[in-house]
């Protein structure tokens, strides 16, 4: 790998799976304007994946979802079996939905298309956080089975015991960033962590002996019964709710529970944790708007069009003899070049999406262009754009 110290910057190592050396050197270009200090391997084959990923630590892996002999999912069967949970991010050209969902389902953590690298700094950052969050989720349930060696078995022995004696179980219990509950046989809170008080806004004294189903909305009271069925009946089960924050807002959690019984053999309650799926939702929701816009949009930049872009002088092309702009078709146009959707550009001038539209036909009658596409390279040829994604010379 070829280092770079930038004191100022945040290192990144990449792992670069793509076959098309100037597509590298733009994500690269990219990650370095975003204020990373990036070294990275660029690697074009399966088995040179495998040997990057045993040899070195990445940060993160960016991968083209085409490439020639394989695809972007193997590149992810091969993250899995190293069981290193390094983030991976699809940088690609327009995909169907349908992949786009099962390599979500797969691991990938997001999707950036190639024409759109504005994103590929955000979505590198928000993986990393996320990266950052398992890490530590998993140092803290590491603790927690230490101790316990079996976390599902052993609270079913000695749940009483352990939470009334056990100051180690105590502290890693409550620096979980996941609910973590107990209650008896009459579904009643007997035990629970900081985060839950810190979610629901509730004291102790309110929480104690609250029913869990005062938790959650009233409209998935069904499914906590069905879930609670199912506990009883197979052991352990998971299901969603909307839990009811301290602001009175419903957030979805992930409920996991296992059946504790005494040791009698009498049922003893429920222990287990709740997990906040709302960033997976998001996620979920801004690729599913992704690639809709992909679907519906037919003006992506053809590469012959970059290409052409990354040759153009733009001082020395001249504006079109004739051509005024008022000042907020000029703001128009920069977003416009800069690679902006109408709803962006409404958006950061303050003004309504239908207004953003009539700009945009009347910059294509002034412009004589027939499309958004043309409209783009207009004006980049002329200078418009520069705060955009940088191209290569």
């Amino acid at each position: 790998m070829d280092h770079e110290q930038l004191n100022d910057r945040i290192p990144l190592a990449v792992l670069m799976v793509e076959d098309s050396d100037d597509d590298s050197r733009l994500n690269q270009l990219e990650l370095r304007r975003g204020g990373f200090a990036v070294s990275t391997a660029r690697v074009q084959t399966l088995a040179e994946v495998r040997e990057q990923l045993q040899a070195e630590r990445w940060d993160i892996v960016l991968t083209d979802h085409a490439l020639p002999g394989f695809s972007s999912a193997e590149v992810l069967d091969i993250i899995n079996m190293t069981g290193q949970d390094t983030p991976c991010i699809i940088v690609s050209g327009a995909i169907g939905e349908d992949a786009a969902v099962r390599l979500l389902q797969s691991g990938a953590i997001d999707y950036v298309n190639k024409s759109r690298l504005g994103r590929l700094v955000p979505a590198v950052s928000r993986a990393l956080e996320e990266a950052a969050d398992r890490r530590a989720r998993k140092q803290a349930e590491a603790s927690l089975r230490e101790l316990n060696e079996n976390l599902e078995q052993r609270v079913a022995e000695r749940t009483r015991e352990v939470l009334s004696q056990s100051r180690l179980l105590e502290v890693a219990v409550n620096t979980m960033k996941d609910v973590f509950y107990v209650t008896d046989p009459d579904l009643r809170l007997v035990r629970w962590n900081r985060e839950l008080r810190s979610v629901s806004g509730q004291t102790d004294e309110r929480l104690e002996n609250l029913s869990l189903a005062g938790l959650f909305h009233e409209e998935d009271q069904p499914d906590l019964q069905a879930w609670v069925s199912s506990v009883r009946e197979e052991g352990s089960a998971t299901t969603e709710l909307r839990l009811r924050n301290k602001d009175g807002v419903y957030i979805p959690y992930e409920l996991n529970g296992a059946w504790l019984q005494a040791e009698n053999g009498e049922p003893d309650g429920i222990c287990g944790i709740a997990h906040n799926v709302t960033g997976r939702r998001q996620i979920e929701y801004r690729l599913k708007e992704a690639i809709r816009a992909v679907i519906q949009d037919a003006t992506w930049f053809a590469q012959s069009v970059l290409d052409k872009m990354n040759q153009v002088d733009a001082e020395n092309v001249p504006l079109r003899p004739g051509i005024e702009l008022t000042d907020r078709e000029t703001d128009v146009l920069e977003r416009l070049a800069m690679g902006a959707r109408n709803d962006q550009i409404a958006s950061e001038l303050g003004i309504s999406y239908s207004t953003v539209r009539n700009y945009v036909a009347r910059l294509y009658e002034k412009l004589g262009v027939h499309s958004r596409a043309e409209a783009v390279v207009w004006a980049r040829e002329r200078g418009f754009g520069q705060g955009g994604s940088d191209v290569l010379p």
